[in-house]
């Protein structure tokens, strides 16, 4: 076999392996069934008046001023989400709002719309700002609660709770303590929030500023220590190839030149 040939194998057995781990958590991104939900994500989420006053904080050398107008606790399933951190193209609409808070957006349901398997025959999809959901079933629509479905814009102050978000992926079964917010910059930017479940379109999204984060029961992810982190996975990956081609070319003839 030439060493071209050699080199073609070992990138195509490469490549399968990368294909492999993809797949794996491309199909780790099943959800449950409604044997597996939760007694807590029947319940409506908890809106309360709120006595948390206006605050500042700063990131990414930009100071914010949050406004918090009520206190909110959300118990749902996870169906889609949008995360600025994992994207190879850059949110740019964030970027150019100057919006370093909102990094993680997170499609969530809960109560009727998580009975008899109904989530299980929609999709769902995230964008930059929104939670896309259809059917080409119109007795599975009919059925849909449009009251019991939210994206949620997340902010945060605290590093332990930043990282639980960020690990957060389709199936979990979460729960979301802090306040309904409204935030904005010296720089123009202002984002409000909604303050009812039953709005829809523009502007019906709650922004949060998130004080507890909880991922009650996960996903059956097996894959999902590696893949929810795609750097040490590809980088294995790499290695495993790297070893393999070097193990050829010490078994095949080779000359030298110095």
């Amino acid at each position: 076999m030439s060493h071209k040939l050699k080199s073609m194998n070992d990138s195509l057995w490469a490549i399968g392996v990368v294909l492999l781990l993809f797949y794996a958590q491309f199909r780790s991104r099943d959800l449950p069934g409604e044997e597996q939900i939760l007694p807590q994500l029947a319940a409506e989420p908890i809106q309360q008046e709120t006595r948390q006053p206006e605050f500042q904080m700063e990131r990414g050398g930009v100071t914010y001023t949050i406004s918090p107008k009520f206190d909110y606790e959300l118990h749902g399933l996870v169906v889609s989400f949008h995360d600025v951190t994992d994207h190879l193209i850059p949110d740019f609409h964030r970027w150019g709002w100057g919006d370093n808070l909102n990094e993680k957006d997170l499609c969530v349901l809960w109560g009727e719309n998580l009975r008899e398997n109904i989530y299980k025959k929609m999709a769902f999809r995230n964008g930059s700002w929104t939670c896309w959901f259809r059917t080409q079933d119109r007795k599975v629509w009919r059925q849909f609660n449009l009251h019991q479905v939210a994206n949620n814009h997340l902010l945060e102050n605290d590093e332990s709770v930043r990282r639980a978000i960020l690990k957060t992926g389709v199936g979990d079964q979460i729960r979301i303590k802090g306040q309904l917010v409204e935030y904005s910059h010296s720089g123009g930017f202002k984002r409000g929030t909604s303050v009812t479940r039953t709005d829809q379109g523009q502007g019906a999204c709650e922004t949060i500023f998130v004080r507890e984060f909880e991922i009650l029961k996960r996903a059956n992810r097996p894959w999902s220590d590696l893949s929810e982190n795609k750097a040490p996975v590809l980088s294995v990956v790499f290695l495993m190839w790297l070893f393999r081609a070097r193990s050829r070319w010490k078994r095949s003839q080779a000359g030298r030149l110095e």
